[in-house]
């Protein structure tokens, strides 16, 4: 059975995956890491895809206002 959630370390991709608009789960911490989550989507794939190829297009005010947001998250755990 294929789980619903998408869990990553990385802040770029979380900051990524909420600008478009995948719905954030929430925040664990993994040692001395924190672990987004978020409801997977069949649309993942791609962009993470695209963001590595330099070919993801967003409103990079957003990306940046999630990115301090997670940020935040972060340094809280």
């Amino acid at each position: 059975m294929k789980e619903d959630v998408y869990r990553t370390s990385d802040i770029y991709i979380a900051a990524l995956l909420r600008t478009a608009n995948l719905k954030f789960l929430g925040l664990t911490k993994n040692g001395a890491r924190g672990v987004f989550e978020f409801e997977d989507s069949p649309e993942r794939e791609r962009l993470i895809l695209d963001f590595y190829n330099g070919h993801v297009v967003q409103n990079v005010r957003q990306y940046i206002d999630h990115w301090m947001h997670f940020k935040k998250l972060v340094e809280r755990l």
